[in-house]
């Protein structure tokens, strides 16, 4: 750890610009008698007041995690080691959301199934403390609230530390998708709600988890892992259409998120894609027009219709017994506009303490 030739003004000058100013964080300093010469303390005010001397991390070390979480970099000036803002979204490309914790208050990393076992049960677990309306609306304000959420960033932190290779096969289908969604719900609490498409772009590249030693964004795990139509450091998965009825992307016009499980992955993924599509199928007797989700068609190629008559075979196949009934005389079939607006019951807006730096608490679990 280089000493640095910096105030403490200076640092928390730093520091307050890049927390959003509504997040509730607040630094606080020690007495003078407790600031060492060329070197800063800062104190968080979080669960813990006094969490630093339980766990006994180093001035040093929480002002090296802070400068990685906050997107800083050490750079040399003349003779002087100096901090330069390079950007939240930078640390986080660079490193992956689930790299930035205290690796001090971290338990040894399981092996890799154990690993996965254990993500699957937190993220369980989670989904039952924040999710409402069979999985279609969550809640934001209580994810930092579940235990669950602690013991997730520990897992996926455990994750990025695995020794490659992470193999990837149908027997991890489960825990990838459930992956996914974690990753889209840890994304939007750190970084906000993507609004328009350019910032849905850029979300799904930069937004990533380290795996193995290996960054994964949210576009390389669906597109890449899931469905094979793009290239990845992972072998790809063979293709199954279901799955686009099991990813949520933050959105309302998503599918509802629902925690799968291995051994009953393909009763699951039946169910949701039936549920979805008599959910979101809509039928105007008048009209004879089928208004279907817009999935359907930018992913036409996954589900390998042609005609409309293809994907109303198709359709009427998946649905339950009262929507077949419903949809038996479709003249004409439309997409529904898509709806990106927030999945939750509050906006979420960028706030940093939902990396794991903060949200470890500074206590073991």
């Amino acid at each position: 750890m280089h000493k640095l030739s910096i105030s403490v003004e200076q640092i928390l000058v730093l520091l307050d610009g890049m927390l959003d100013k509504e997040s509730g964080i607040e630094f606080k300093r020690f007495r003078s008698a407790e600031i060492r010469k060329e070197s800063v303390i800062i104190w968080l005010d979080l669960y813990l007041v006094n969490a630093l001397q339980k766990v006994r991390v180093s001035p040093e070390t929480l002002l090296s995690e802070l400068v990685s979480v906050g997107g800083l970099k050490y750079a040399r000036k003349g003779n002087k080691n100096v901090l330069i803002h390079v950007g939240l979204q930078n640390a986080i490309n660079q490193q992956g959301l689930n790299r930035l914790v205290f690796s001090e208050v971290l338990p040894e990393t399981q092996d890799s199934y154990a690993l996965i076992n254990a993500t699957n049960d937190a993220f369980e677990t989670l989904c039952s403390d924040i999710l409402s309306q069979n999985g279609y609306v969550v809640d934001y304000s209580q994810v930092r609230k579940s235990e669950a959420w602690s013991k997730l960033l520990v897992a996926t932190h455990q994750l990025s530390a695995l020794k490659p290779p992470f193999l990837v096969g149908e027997n991890v289908k489960a825990f990838l998708i459930n992956l996914y969604n974690l990753m889209v719900l840890h994304a939007k609490c750190v970084l906000g709600h993507p609004e328009t498409v350019a910032q849905r772009s850029t979300f799904f590249k930069a937004t990533a988890f380290m795996i193995a030693g290996s960054i994964v964004s949210c576009g390389e795990l669906e597109h890449g892992v899931l469905r094979g139509r793009i290239s990845t450091k992972f072998k790809p998965l063979s293709l199954d259409p279901r799955i686009h009825f099991v990813l949520n992307c933050g959105a309302k016009s998503c599918p509802p998120i629902v925690p799968l499980k291995q051994e009953t992955l393909d009763t699951q993924l039946n169910e949701c894609m039936s549920n979805f599509l008599s959910e979101s199928t809509r039928f105007d007797r008048t009209s004879k027009v089928m208004k279907v989700s817009r999935l359907l068609k930018w992913y036409q190629r996954d589900f390998s219709y042609e005609t409309d008559a293809d994907l109303h075979e198709w359709i009427s196949e998946h649905v339950n017994d009262g929507k077949r009934k419903e949809i038996s005389d479709v003249k004409r079939i439309k997409f529904s506009r898509y709806d990106w607006a927030e999945n939750g019951n509050i906006n979420t807006r960028p706030d940093n303490r939902y990396m794991m730096v903060y949200d470890m608490s500074f206590k073991r679990i």
